[in-house]
């Protein structure tokens, strides 16, 4: 596998199926397992940093915040991590750091399940400049990439531009559409009308409202500051 890369980026896991949990022998306890893939290769992704941190009652996930994690781990050479004992009561999410890759993040339920251990996959990704996407669509549609632009979100505007004045200016064809469904908008609203590093998977056949946009970023995976 190779890194495109040298750089080490926090990104909340994507979990299929849910997380793999048991119960602990104190009453009220619980173990989480998981393992840490690579997404496209099937293999595990030894050394990669799992932090586990609490999600308020009905709050959102943190996006472009880094409150301290609850617990911390690396995986082993397997891939595996594991966190015990947690409390069965409350909510978490992971956030996994690896060189290279990027995932969604989700909200991990703590509560009795199999023993054997959920795939959290990780997505190896391409940081890129939005004027690539722009004049080579088919080049990279379908690709996991990180860019930097204006991100702007308003009703029947979810975009991100190529500069703040290209959104002042309404020029649509210098920026991308972005797909945020109810779950992201909340932590992403807090960086709107910023600069942003944003990734996710790009999707050049689709325009966005009004087929106005030079494509799509789909599946978001992070957007924090640009500094």
């Amino acid at each position: 596998m190779k890194h495109r890369l040298p750089i080490s980026l926090a990104v909340v896991a994507a979990v299929t199926g849910g997380l793999a949990a048991r119960a602990a022998d104190a009453p009220g306890e619980c173990v989480l397992r998981a393992v840490v893939v690579d997404a496209a290769a099937r293999r595990p992704l030894p050394g990669a940093e799992v932090m586990l941190r609490l999600r308020e009652a009905q709050g959102p996930i943190n996006m472009g915040i880094e409150p301290e994690p609850v617990a911390r781990a690396f995986t082993d050479k397997e891939g595996n991590v594991v966190f015990s004992p947690l409390s069965r009561d409350e909510s978490y999410y992971a956030v996994v750091r690896f060189p290279g890759f990027q995932a969604t993040w989700s909200e991990i339920p703590c509560g009795v399940g199999s023993d054997g251990a959920t795939s959290i996959e990780l997505h190896e990704f391409e940081t890129i400049s939005m004027v690539q996407l722009i004049a080579d669509p088919g080049h990279w549609d379908g690709r996991y990439v990180q860019v930097v632009g204006f991100l702007n979100l308003e009703f029947e505007g979810d975009a991100l531009y190529l500069h703040r004045e290209d959104w002042k200016r309404g020029l649509t064809k210098n920026a991308l559409w972005v797909e945020v469904d109810s779950k992201r908008r909340a932590p992403m609203s807090r960086l709107s009308r910023e600069y942003v590093i944003l990734a996710g998977v790009f999707d050049g056949k689709r325009h966005g409202h009004g087929a106005l946009f030079s494509g799509t970023l789909r599946d978001v995976s992070r957007c924090d500051p640009w500094q």
